[in-house]
Protein backbone atom coordinates (compact mmCIF):
# COMPACT_ATOMS: atom_id res chain seq x y z
CA UNK A 1 0.00 0.00 0.00
CA UNK A 2 1.49 3.41 -0.87
CA UNK A 3 1.78 5.89 1.53
CA UNK A 4 1.37 8.69 -0.38
CA UNK A 5 -2.43 7.67 -0.35
CA UNK A 6 -2.52 8.24 3.11
CA UNK A 7 -0.65 11.11 2.98
CA UNK A 8 -3.16 12.88 0.75
CA UNK A 9 -5.76 12.29 2.27
CA UNK A 10 -4.21 13.62 5.55
CA UNK A 11 -3.48 16.84 3.61
CA UNK A 12 -7.15 17.11 3.60
CA UNK A 13 -7.96 16.44 6.51
CA UNK A 14 -5.36 18.70 8.33
CA UNK A 15 -7.43 21.50 6.89
CA UNK A 16 -10.37 20.82 9.16
CA UNK A 17 -8.98 20.16 12.49
CA UNK A 18 -5.83 20.98 14.62
CA UNK A 19 -5.49 17.55 15.98
CA UNK A 20 -2.29 15.38 14.87
CA UNK A 21 -3.42 12.65 12.91
CA UNK A 22 -1.91 9.56 11.28
CA UNK A 23 -1.63 5.94 9.69
CA UNK A 24 0.17 3.42 11.64
CA UNK A 25 1.37 -0.33 10.54
CA UNK A 26 0.79 -3.65 12.17
CA UNK A 27 3.78 -2.89 14.27
CA UNK A 28 3.05 0.27 15.32
CA UNK A 29 5.45 2.43 13.31
CA UNK A 30 4.18 5.41 11.52
CA UNK A 31 3.93 5.77 8.13
CA UNK A 32 2.41 8.92 7.24
CA UNK A 33 0.92 11.36 9.59
CA UNK A 34 0.22 15.21 9.72
CA UNK A 35 3.25 16.01 11.98
CA UNK A 36 5.60 15.28 9.13
CA UNK A 37 8.85 14.52 11.94
CA UNK A 38 6.75 11.50 13.49
CA UNK A 39 6.77 9.71 10.56
CA UNK A 40 9.17 6.96 10.72
CA UNK A 41 8.69 6.90 14.74
CA UNK A 42 7.23 4.00 16.90
CA UNK A 43 4.04 4.85 19.22
CA UNK A 44 5.04 3.35 22.30
CA UNK A 45 1.18 3.27 23.72
CA UNK A 46 0.66 0.79 20.22
CA UNK A 47 2.21 -1.42 21.89
CA UNK A 48 0.22 -2.67 24.35
CA UNK A 49 -2.42 -2.51 21.99
CA UNK A 50 -5.03 -5.28 22.31
CA UNK A 51 -8.04 -4.61 20.01
CA UNK A 52 -11.49 -6.09 20.92
CA UNK A 53 -13.88 -6.45 17.81
CA UNK A 54 -16.78 -5.13 19.98
CA UNK A 55 -15.22 -2.11 20.41
CA UNK A 56 -14.72 0.67 17.58
CA UNK A 57 -12.21 2.55 18.87
CA UNK A 58 -9.03 2.00 21.18
CA UNK A 59 -8.32 4.70 23.40
CA UNK A 60 -4.34 5.08 25.24
CA UNK A 61 -3.81 7.22 27.73
CA UNK A 62 -2.16 9.26 24.43
CA UNK A 63 -4.21 8.94 21.42
CA UNK A 64 -7.44 7.22 19.95
CA UNK A 65 -6.98 4.24 17.84
CA UNK A 66 -9.07 2.36 14.84
CA UNK A 67 -8.54 -0.32 12.40
CA UNK A 68 -8.50 0.12 8.42
CA UNK A 69 -10.81 -1.95 7.06
CA UNK A 70 -13.14 -4.55 7.21
CA UNK A 71 -11.44 -7.59 8.95
CA UNK A 72 -10.79 -6.08 12.68
CA UNK A 73 -9.07 -9.39 14.00
CA UNK A 74 -6.11 -9.01 11.86
CA UNK A 75 -5.28 -5.41 10.40
CA UNK A 76 -2.74 -3.95 7.93
CA UNK A 77 -3.14 -0.31 9.00
CA UNK A 78 -4.91 1.75 11.97
CA UNK A 79 -5.42 5.20 12.03
CA UNK A 80 -4.56 7.44 15.47
CA UNK A 81 -5.68 11.01 16.23
CA UNK A 82 -3.71 12.42 19.21
CA UNK A 83 -5.98 12.89 22.43
CA UNK A 84 -8.57 10.84 24.51
CA UNK A 85 -11.49 13.32 24.53
CA UNK A 86 -14.90 12.42 22.97
CA UNK A 87 -14.23 14.70 19.81
CA UNK A 88 -10.78 12.59 19.07
CA UNK A 89 -13.11 9.71 19.14
CA UNK A 90 -15.42 11.70 16.28
CA UNK A 91 -12.16 12.64 14.58
CA UNK A 92 -10.67 9.31 14.58
CA UNK A 93 -13.99 7.32 13.64
CA UNK A 94 -14.31 10.16 10.76
CA UNK A 95 -10.69 9.62 9.22
CA UNK A 96 -10.85 6.29 8.97
CA UNK A 97 -14.01 6.40 6.92
CA UNK A 98 -11.57 8.57 4.53
CA UNK A 99 -9.02 6.28 4.81
CA UNK A 100 -10.49 3.15 4.24
CA UNK A 101 -12.21 4.53 0.85
CA UNK A 102 -8.51 5.71 -0.71
CA UNK A 103 -7.31 2.37 0.40
CA UNK A 104 -10.53 0.14 -1.59
CA UNK A 105 -9.95 2.54 -4.51
CA UNK A 106 -5.86 1.94 -4.31
CA UNK A 107 -6.25 -1.58 -3.89
CA UNK A 108 -9.16 -2.01 -6.86
CA UNK A 109 -6.80 -0.24 -9.19
CA UNK A 110 -3.49 -1.75 -8.40
CA UNK A 111 -3.98 -5.04 -7.11
CA UNK A 112 -2.48 -7.73 -9.25
CA UNK A 113 -4.22 -10.31 -8.80
CA UNK A 114 -6.81 -8.90 -10.33
CA UNK A 115 -4.90 -7.80 -13.25
CA UNK A 116 -3.74 -11.62 -13.89
CA UNK A 117 -7.25 -12.50 -13.51
CA UNK A 118 -8.28 -10.08 -16.65
CA UNK A 119 -5.44 -11.95 -18.25
CA UNK A 120 -6.24 -14.98 -18.28
CA UNK A 121 -9.91 -14.35 -18.86
CA UNK A 122 -8.90 -12.40 -21.91
CA UNK A 123 -10.63 -9.49 -20.65
CA UNK A 124 -7.71 -6.74 -21.16
CA UNK A 125 -6.46 -5.60 -24.32
CA UNK A 126 -2.70 -7.06 -25.09
CA UNK A 127 -1.68 -3.15 -25.39
CA UNK A 128 -2.96 -2.63 -21.87
CA UNK A 129 -1.35 -5.66 -20.43
CA UNK A 130 2.35 -3.77 -20.74
CA UNK A 131 0.96 -0.62 -19.19
CA UNK A 132 -0.44 -2.24 -15.80
CA UNK A 133 2.80 -4.27 -16.24
CA UNK A 134 4.59 -1.27 -15.08
CA UNK A 135 1.88 0.36 -12.93
CA UNK A 136 1.85 -2.51 -10.90
CA UNK A 137 6.00 -2.99 -10.69
CA UNK A 138 5.37 -6.93 -12.94
CA UNK A 139 8.25 -8.43 -14.16
CA UNK A 140 6.58 -10.03 -17.05
CA UNK A 141 9.22 -12.70 -18.42
CA UNK A 142 9.60 -14.49 -15.48
CA UNK A 143 8.76 -17.87 -15.94
CA UNK A 144 5.57 -19.02 -14.24
CA UNK A 145 3.43 -21.90 -13.94
CA UNK A 146 -0.14 -22.00 -13.80
CA UNK A 147 -2.19 -24.66 -11.79
CA UNK A 148 -6.04 -24.73 -12.58
CA UNK A 149 -7.60 -26.91 -9.15
CA UNK A 150 -10.80 -28.06 -9.62
CA UNK A 151 -12.65 -29.33 -6.75
CA UNK A 152 -15.26 -32.13 -7.42
CA UNK A 153 -18.13 -33.99 -5.56
CA UNK A 154 -18.25 -31.47 -3.39
CA UNK A 155 -17.05 -27.50 -2.88
CA UNK A 156 -15.53 -25.73 0.06
CA UNK A 157 -15.34 -21.49 0.18
CA UNK A 158 -12.43 -22.34 2.88
CA UNK A 159 -10.54 -23.94 -0.14
CA UNK A 160 -9.36 -20.43 -1.41
CA UNK A 161 -7.87 -19.57 2.03
CA UNK A 162 -5.79 -22.78 2.27
CA UNK A 163 -4.38 -21.65 -0.80
CA UNK A 164 -3.26 -18.63 0.07
CA UNK A 165 -1.78 -20.00 3.54
CA UNK A 166 0.10 -22.75 1.17
CA UNK A 167 1.43 -19.73 -1.37
CA UNK A 168 2.59 -16.92 1.31
CA UNK A 169 4.54 -15.04 -1.04
CA UNK A 170 1.92 -12.24 -2.51
CA UNK A 171 3.93 -10.66 -4.71
CA UNK A 172 5.31 -13.19 -6.64
CA UNK A 173 2.48 -15.96 -6.10
CA UNK A 174 -1.42 -15.54 -6.78
CA UNK A 175 -4.20 -17.60 -6.05
CA UNK A 176 -7.02 -16.58 -7.88
CA UNK A 177 -11.06 -17.29 -7.32
CA UNK A 178 -12.73 -18.42 -11.07
CA UNK A 179 -15.88 -20.02 -9.75
CA UNK A 180 -17.37 -22.25 -6.75
CA UNK A 181 -15.64 -24.83 -7.90
CA UNK A 182 -12.18 -24.02 -9.75
CA UNK A 183 -9.18 -21.96 -8.70
CA UNK A 184 -6.50 -20.90 -10.67
CA UNK A 185 -2.81 -20.76 -9.06
CA UNK A 186 0.61 -18.73 -10.79
CA UNK A 187 3.82 -19.57 -9.70
CA UNK A 188 6.76 -18.30 -10.14
CA UNK A 189 9.90 -20.63 -11.36
CA UNK A 190 12.91 -18.91 -10.38
CA UNK A 191 14.87 -21.77 -11.05
CA UNK A 192 13.21 -22.16 -14.40
CA UNK A 193 10.88 -25.00 -15.83
CA UNK A 194 11.53 -27.44 -13.96
CA UNK A 195 9.15 -30.33 -14.09
CA UNK A 196 9.56 -31.98 -11.49
CA UNK A 197 9.47 -28.96 -9.10
CA UNK A 198 5.64 -28.29 -10.86
CA UNK A 199 4.53 -31.88 -10.53
CA UNK A 200 5.48 -31.27 -6.71
CA UNK A 201 3.58 -28.43 -6.33
CA UNK A 202 0.52 -30.00 -7.84
CA UNK A 203 0.44 -32.70 -5.62
CA UNK A 204 1.27 -31.15 -2.99
CA UNK A 205 -1.81 -29.03 -3.15
CA UNK A 206 -4.06 -32.02 -3.56
CA UNK A 207 -2.58 -33.71 -0.68
CA UNK A 208 -3.23 -30.07 1.79
CA UNK A 209 -6.59 -29.92 0.36
CA UNK A 210 -7.68 -33.58 0.96
CA UNK A 211 -5.66 -33.43 4.21
CA UNK A 212 -7.31 -29.94 5.58
CA UNK A 213 -10.61 -30.00 4.13
CA UNK A 214 -11.34 -33.59 2.51
CA UNK A 215 -11.99 -32.53 -1.09
CA UNK A 216 -11.04 -34.11 -3.84
CA UNK A 217 -9.76 -32.44 -6.89
CA UNK A 218 -8.70 -32.42 -10.30
CA UNK A 219 -5.40 -30.31 -11.23
CA UNK A 220 -4.91 -29.57 -14.65
CA UNK A 221 -1.37 -27.99 -15.52
CA UNK A 222 -0.72 -26.03 -18.41
CA UNK A 223 3.17 -25.58 -19.99
CA UNK A 224 5.18 -22.97 -18.67
CA UNK A 225 4.41 -19.27 -19.25
CA UNK A 226 7.66 -17.24 -20.08
CA UNK A 227 5.75 -13.77 -20.12
CA UNK A 228 2.47 -12.74 -18.79
CA UNK A 229 0.20 -12.14 -21.71
CA UNK A 230 0.63 -16.31 -22.67
CA UNK A 231 -1.23 -16.88 -19.33
CA UNK A 232 -4.59 -16.93 -21.12
CA UNK A 233 -3.52 -19.29 -23.45
CA UNK A 234 -1.75 -21.49 -20.62
CA UNK A 235 -5.27 -21.14 -18.49
CA UNK A 236 -6.60 -22.89 -21.91
CA UNK A 237 -4.27 -25.72 -22.14
CA UNK A 238 -5.21 -26.42 -18.17
CA UNK A 239 -9.12 -26.54 -18.94
CA UNK A 240 -8.45 -28.54 -22.35
CA UNK A 241 -6.53 -31.37 -19.84
CA UNK A 242 -8.78 -31.72 -17.09
CA UNK A 243 -11.83 -32.01 -19.73
CA UNK A 244 -9.51 -34.93 -21.33
CA UNK A 245 -8.90 -36.27 -18.02
CA UNK A 246 -11.63 -35.37 -15.99
CA UNK A 247 -11.42 -39.47 -14.15
CA UNK A 248 -8.24 -38.57 -12.70
CA UNK A 249 -7.50 -37.08 -10.08
CA UNK A 250 -3.85 -35.63 -10.75
CA UNK A 251 -2.20 -34.60 -14.15
CA UNK A 252 0.81 -35.17 -14.53
CA UNK A 253 3.68 -32.48 -16.14
CA UNK A 254 4.05 -35.55 -18.35
CA UNK A 255 1.08 -35.57 -19.70
CA UNK A 256 -0.11 -32.41 -20.19
CA UNK A 257 1.45 -31.71 -23.91
CA UNK A 258 -0.83 -34.94 -24.88
CA UNK A 259 -3.41 -33.30 -23.52
CA UNK A 260 -3.75 -30.35 -24.64
CA UNK A 261 -2.98 -31.53 -28.01
CA UNK A 262 -6.06 -33.92 -27.92
CA UNK A 263 -8.14 -31.68 -26.72
CA UNK A 264 -7.11 -29.46 -30.09
CA UNK A 265 -7.24 -33.01 -32.32
CA UNK A 266 -10.74 -33.68 -30.37
CA UNK A 267 -12.18 -30.29 -31.98
CA UNK A 268 -11.26 -30.38 -35.55
CA UNK A 269 -12.14 -33.87 -35.95
CA UNK A 270 -15.29 -32.79 -34.84
CA UNK A 271 -15.52 -29.90 -37.17
CA UNK A 272 -14.41 -31.96 -40.17
CA UNK A 273 -17.16 -34.45 -39.52
CA UNK A 274 -19.93 -31.35 -39.36
CA UNK A 275 -18.57 -30.39 -42.28
CA UNK A 276 -18.77 -33.32 -44.08
CA UNK A 277 -22.13 -34.06 -43.12
CA UNK A 278 -23.90 -30.75 -44.15
CA UNK A 279 -22.27 -31.16 -47.86
CA UNK A 280 -23.73 -34.35 -48.15
CA UNK A 281 -27.16 -33.74 -46.49
CA UNK A 282 -28.47 -30.30 -47.26
CA UNK A 283 -32.34 -30.56 -45.71
CA UNK A 284 -30.03 -31.13 -42.08
CA UNK A 285 -28.16 -27.23 -42.50
CA UNK A 286 -29.76 -25.33 -39.56
CA UNK A 287 -29.33 -28.18 -37.13
CA UNK A 288 -25.62 -28.10 -38.14
CA UNK A 289 -25.20 -24.85 -38.44
CA UNK A 290 -26.14 -24.74 -34.45
CA UNK A 291 -23.95 -27.52 -33.62
CA UNK A 292 -20.76 -25.65 -35.36
CA UNK A 293 -20.37 -22.70 -32.86
CA UNK A 294 -17.26 -24.40 -31.74
CA UNK A 295 -15.63 -24.46 -35.45
CA UNK A 296 -12.57 -22.11 -36.11
CA UNK A 297 -13.54 -18.86 -38.30
CA UNK A 298 -11.27 -20.68 -41.26
CA UNK A 299 -14.00 -23.90 -41.06
CA UNK A 300 -16.90 -21.71 -40.64
CA UNK A 301 -16.34 -19.70 -43.72
CA UNK A 302 -15.13 -22.98 -45.38
CA UNK A 303 -18.47 -24.42 -44.39
CA UNK A 304 -20.75 -21.75 -45.75
CA UNK A 305 -19.08 -21.94 -49.09
CA UNK A 306 -19.44 -25.70 -49.29
CA UNK A 307 -23.29 -25.20 -48.66
CA UNK A 308 -23.62 -22.35 -51.34
CA UNK A 309 -22.07 -24.48 -53.74
CA UNK A 310 -24.37 -27.53 -53.03
CA UNK A 311 -27.77 -24.88 -52.78
CA UNK A 312 -26.59 -23.95 -56.54
CA UNK A 313 -26.28 -27.32 -58.06
CA UNK A 314 -29.30 -28.60 -56.60
CA UNK A 315 -31.25 -25.53 -58.08
CA UNK A 316 -29.78 -26.43 -61.42
CA UNK A 317 -30.52 -29.42 -61.08
CA UNK A 318 -34.41 -29.34 -60.52
CA UNK A 319 -34.26 -26.15 -63.27
CA UNK A 320 -32.66 -29.10 -65.26
CA UNK A 321 -35.63 -31.49 -64.90
CA UNK A 322 -38.31 -28.92 -64.77
CA UNK A 323 -37.17 -28.20 -68.40
CA UNK A 324 -37.76 -32.16 -69.51
CA UNK A 325 -40.94 -33.10 -71.32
Amino acid sequence: MSSRIFQSVIIQIKEATDRCIGVIDEQGFVITCSELPMIGSRLEDFQSYNYDPSEPVYVSNKRTYKILGSNAAKFDYAVFVEGCDELARVSCMMAAVAFNEAKTNYEEKYNKAAFLKSIISDNILPGDVYVRTKELHFVPDVPRALFLVRQVDRTDVAAVEVLQNMFTDRQHDFVISVNEADMVVIKELPNGDNSSEVKAIAESIEKTLEAELQIDCIIGIGTTARHLRELADRYKEAQIAIHNRQGRKSISVRQRQEAVWLGQHDRLNSGRKALHSVCCRAPFLHQRLSSASELESMQIHSLARATEKYSCTNRTHHHCQAMLP
